[in-house]
């Protein structure tokens, strides 16, 4: 048994797992657009009129990030957030391959 199916097998595991991902994914998206921005977190925290601290605790997941934080971050390094929707309980890999499939209707219906 895989620890995935561990976890899902878990009375709360699959909301664990999906509350998991999500945070995941909103992380790599704030890194992501934190490097595509070419600004550091100091920049951050001067743009938005905080302490490098609270951007830096951001940045590291800990605590229960706002929407609403989470999206002034996104604006300030000049991006925004986009939320695909999977069946619950869907495992990673199947998770990429949607979200694969969506990409491709996407360029598809823009081409």
């Amino acid at each position: 048994m895989s620890v995935y199916e561990h976890v899902a097998s878990q009375p709360d595991g699959l909301r664990r797992l999906a509350a998991g991902r999500l945070r995941y994914a909103a992380l790599k998206a704030l890194h992501a657009a934190l490097e595509e921005s070419g600004m550091t977190q100091t920049d951050v925290a001067a743009k938005l009129g905080i302490r490098k601290s609270a951007v830096n605790q951001v940045f590291r997941g800990d605590g229960n990030v706002r929407m609403n934080t989470f999206a002034e971050y996104l604006h300030e390094l000049g991006f925004e957030a986009h939320i695909e929707l999977v069946p619950l309980g869907t495992a990673r890999s199947e998770t990429r391959e949607l979200a694969q499939q969506s990409r491709r209707k996407s360029t598809l219906a823009d081409a």
